[in-house]
């Protein structure tokens, strides 16, 4: 499913949102587009509300750190008392959950801001904005510290999902499966320490543990600091290792938008690719002819 469709899908299998809202066409009076007008044969003649539309906007907004914003109005008659309640239902779906689309992702969500408002005549709404952030592959090319990472964290937490390792389904709820996922914040070619043959990088990965369990997100996040901190290096895929210069630790940061555990280390990348002897390979190619 596209990203719209299982933002649908989340709102349409509430039970609590089905409890509340018109009914259009058989189905909640739940749209991606403008709701039909009061005329069409779906409302079978009933009331068009409580009813509900929603819209993405994919437009980044660096300051909030979100790739885009989910927009949610509901509206319903200024005589019913359940927008408050349709409210909390909406921010229910959202929260805790990671959804992987066919066209991106995975993405989480945060809910931002609430605006009342005051149609005319006799109906109410209330439009929710929702924060999404995007956990995209970070790889980028061998010898790659984010996948050595990864795998890293896969052996200490085997059980635990790790974005990048293991295969996420199109709906996962984090307060039921925790997942780790490391970003690259900075790559950067070290001077004055270089050699012919090896060229020194540092880098910098930030963590991110999905897990709205505060007990268990920071005894999980401190064991991976402290084992990072004890090791003191990470073997990445090409067998050489990453050196670990600084480890920290941040309980109060935000989760989903910046990560709790920054970690900063130095590997070696080769200036040259290995070259076949001379000799040897006059050796084959008379062997061959």
């Amino acid at each position: 499913m596209n990203l719209i469709s299982l933002i649908y899908k989340r709102l349409l299998d509430s039970d609590k949102l089905k409890s509340l809202c018109a009914t259009y066409a058989g189905k909640p009076a739940i749209f991606n587009t403008e709701a039909p007008d009061d005329k069409q044969e779906g409302w079978g003649g009933k009331s068009q509300y409580p009813r509900i539309n929603f819209t993405c906007d994919m437009q980044a907004n660096e300051e909030r750190s979100s790739v885009g914003t989910l927009n949610i109005v509901a509206y319903t008659e200024s005589t019913s008392l359940v927008i408050l309640e349709i409210e909390t239902a909406i921010k229910e779906c959202f929260r805790d959950v990671l959804l992987y689309p066919d066209d991106g992702g995975p993405y989480s969500f945060a809910w931002a801001r609430t605006d009342p408002f005051l149609l005319e005549g006799n109906v109410i709404g209330q439009e929710i904005s929702i924060d999404m952030m995007e956990y995209s592959p970070q790889e980028t090319t061998d010898p790659d510290p984010v996948v050595a990472l990864n795998q890293y964290i896969k052996e200490l937490y085997p059980k635990a999902v790790v974005i990048g390792v293991d295969r996420l389904g199109e709906i996962t709820d984090t307060s039921e499966n925790p997942i780790f996922y490391c970003r690259l914040t900075a790559l950067n070619k070290v001077n004055g320490n270089n050699m012919n043959t090896v060229a020194w990088m540092d880098c910098r990965i930030a963590v991110h543990l999905l897990c709205p369990d505060k007990a268990k997100n920071i005894k999980m996040i401190a064991a991976v600091a402290q084992r990072i901190a004890a090791d003191e290096r990470i073997i990445l895929l090409d067998r050489s290792p990453m050196n670990i210069s600084e480890v920290q630790l941040d309980r109060q940061a935000d989760y989903l938008k910046m990560g709790q555990l920054y970690i900063t280390g130095r590997f070696g990348i080769l200036k040259y690719k290995a070259k076949e002897h001379a000799i040897m390979k006059n050796v084959i190619l008379n062997k061959e002819e």
